[in-house]
């Protein structure tokens, strides 16, 4: 949020007090040579934002961690070292619905999951094929390492879920989903 606060007031500052923003252009519009450096300011911003990500992801994939794990950034990766299954979906009375999902590492060195957090990684489809993205990615989107040759469980809640869960997509690796098991406080009333 921050980033998108500088990035306006830095589109502003700069269209202000540069000549060419307030310069009629062929049409003799200046709000179409405003329009038209900040749609190149903005554009220009969404690359070296992107080039950002691309080059962290290449740096944590060069350099070696200190316990030695793998990364994984995306579907080619996973299904090099890991398998996941979702072992248990439960549904609470708001709608939420929290699944726990097994990923498994027969490997002997750790695997870290990574990129998590972004938009697609984990999506949820449900029955009527409305998708749920995780709301919390930054919180509950966070890189994950899977122990060599053991079980990971990763739990993931996801709110606003109105038809029956029948997907998650990891890495667009699409896992089924068991039928919610009912919340059990609800049960008990």
């Amino acid at each position: 949020m921050k980033i998108a606060l500088w990035a306006t007031a830095a589109c502003f500052a700069l269209a202000s007090f540069c000549p060419a923003a307030w310069a009629a252009d062929e049409d003799g519009s200046v709000k179409s040579g405003v329009r038209s450096i900040v749609s190149g300011i903005v554009s220009t911003g969404k690359d070296a934002l992107s080039g950002i990500g691309e080059g962290i992801d290449e740096g944590r994939r060069e350099g070696e961690s200190g316990d030695k794990a793998s990364l994984v950034l995306n579907r080619e990766d996973f299904e090099k070292y890991l398998s996941a299954e979702v072992i248990r979906a439960e549904r609470s009375d708001g709608g939420s619905v929290l699944l726990t999902v097994a990923i498994k590492n027969d490997n002997e060195q750790p695997i870290r999951l990574a990129n998590l957090s972004e938009l697609q990684s984990l999506v949820l489809l449900d029955a009527d094929g409305f998708s749920y993205p995780l709301p919390d990615r930054m919180t509950q989107g966070k890189d994950v390492t899977a122990l060599g040759r053991s079980l990971t469980r990763l739990q993931l809640r996801y709110f606003g879920v109105e038809a029956e869960p029948v997907t998650l997509r990891l890495f667009d690796i699409e896992l089924p989903v068991p039928a919610p098991a009912p919340d059990v406080a609800a049960v008990k009333k």
